[in-house]
């Protein structure tokens, strides 16, 4: 169904720039229209440091329990006042499956006009890797921060106005559907299992280890008409940039819930079901930058009406199909951080903060993903042989997880980029991190841009 969907998706968006393309204006054209194209291969292996290397893997000496590989493209035309981008992905995860990253025209009909209409993931904020906004994008997530957010995949069906003039700006976002939710399959590296117990104890004192958790079907129409709305005011002047958001419509990044399905049988074993508690947010945002020298500097800042959190366990009903309990919370979230040139052209350093505020967490089961972290990154650049050593430190700040990353990307005449990447997460499954390290899992990645 998922496939199918997708493959239904792909076949509507190539439809709507189909006739984007067909649609240009004779001063577009006579503009100087020019070609652009690029294409993305990603592969992630998942590699488990526990494992002893078995005989059928001594070919390789890589215990690799699956991954991600994917081929993503992107081609349009430009010119000063058009542009038409399509992004289609093809990606294998355990099935082959199609998507579609953004497809979208940009029209700019005045100097003081821009209109842009498709699939595109719209940019919010100053923040490098937690962003506290809530707009039409997900936060943060696990797949964005072991990817590297370079690779992310997160975009929405929108129409956007936005009028500027003299370093003033104002604009409206538009989305009409339904957001279609991630649902990563039960037994993924990317699976969130920190709320999930491995074994159930009941008030009798009987213990059932847990079978398999599998999501509830959710929303799979991709035209469900549930409208959100978004505006935002921008202030340049000099080095300082001060920007306002307000959004008003479904929440991007809801909280899972979980209920227990059943007890099965003379194994005495039990299954969950999942689903999102999915519900409409008020958010007001702020975002300031500015640079200081070899400094920038910037801070987000959202507070948020509406968010649903689980505040209810799950394992007190004997075995019952009752689904925990949720509360809608108003929240304070904020972003600062600072990017430094130590050395220019050559050494720079990154590092950032973020903070969750909540009101009142007496009965929250858990707090969202990142609420509390920190993050650095290094970047040294290597002249001699075009290429840039990356190193990076997410710290979350309520459990001690971590995640450390390493990455060496490169250029040359025929490829445009090749970055080797890996990844090692906290090991402690309770965790924000640790719940997708399984037993000192690390994460290998390669991706090349032609």
């Amino acid at each position: 169904m998922e496939t199918s969907m997708c493959r239904f998706r792909l076949f509507f968006c190539a439809c709507f720039g189909c006739i984007a393309l067909f649609s240009w204006s004779e001063d577009a054209v006579q503009d100087g229209m020019k070609f652009k194209f690029n294409c993305d291969v990603y592969v992630r292996g998942d590699f488990d440091r526990s494992k002893q290397v078995s005989q059928a893997d001594m070919y390789t000496g890589v215990p690799f329990d699956g991954g991600l590989a994917y081929a993503r493209t992107s081609f349009g035309f430009s010119s000063s006042s058009f542009d038409m981008v399509f992004k289609p992905r093809v990606s294998v995860d355990g099935n082959a499956a199609a998507s579609v990253d953004a497809l979208f025209v940009r029209y700019k009909p005045f100097e003081f006009l821009t209109l842009r209409a498709g699939r595109f993931s719209p940019e919010v904020g100053s923040s490098l890797a937690f962003p506290c906004i809530d707009w039409f994008r997900p936060l943060t997530t696990p797949q964005d921060m072991i990817d590297g957010t370079r690779f992310s995949s997160s975009s929405d069906t929108l129409f956007e106005v936005t009028v500027a003039s003299h370093g003033l700006s104002l604009g409206f976002a538009f989305s009409p559907f339904m957001p279609l939710y991630d649902r990563t399959p039960y037994g993924s590296s990317l699976f969130p299992m920190k709320d999930i117990r491995s074994q159930y104890t009941d008030l009798l004192g009987n213990k059932s280890p847990l079978d398999s958790a599998a999501w509830m079907s959710g929303n799979t129409d991709p035209f469900n008409w549930v409208p959100s709305y978004g505006i935002d005011a921008s202030f340049r002047a000099r080095k300082l940039t001060c920007t306002g958001y307000y959004f008003d419509g479904i929440d991007r990044s809801p909280a899972i819930v979980r209920r227990t399905r059943y007890l099965m049988g003379f194994s005495n074993a039990y299954a969950l079901e999942m689903d999102y508690a999915v519900s409409r947010l008020r958010s007001f945002g702020l975002s300031l930058k500015s640079s200081l020298g070899p400094a920038t500097v910037w801070l987000d800042g959202d507070y948020t009406q509406g968010r649903l959190y689980p505040v209810e366990g799950l394992y007190d009903h004997f075995g019952e199909r009752t689904w925990q309990s949720v509360k809608a919370v108003s929240t304070i979230s904020w972003t600062s951080g600072c990017k430094l040139n130590v050395v220019d052209r050559f050494v720079s350093a990154s590092a950032e903060w973020k903070y969750t505020y909540y009101p009142d967490t007496s009965d929250l089961i858990s707090q969202r993903f990142l609420a509390q972290a920190v993050y650095g990154m290094l970047d040294i650049t290597l002249a001699p042989v075009r290429s840039v050593f990356e190193v990076s430190c997410a710290y979350v700040l309520q459990d001690g997880s971590y995640l450390l990353s390493y990455s060496l990307e490169t250029t040359s005449r025929e490829l445009k980029s090749v970055r080797l990447g890996v990844s090692f997460p906290s090991t402690a499954p309770d965790t924000d991190f640790g719940q997708f390290a399984g037993y000192g899992k690390a994460f290998v990645s390669c991706a090349v841009r032609y």
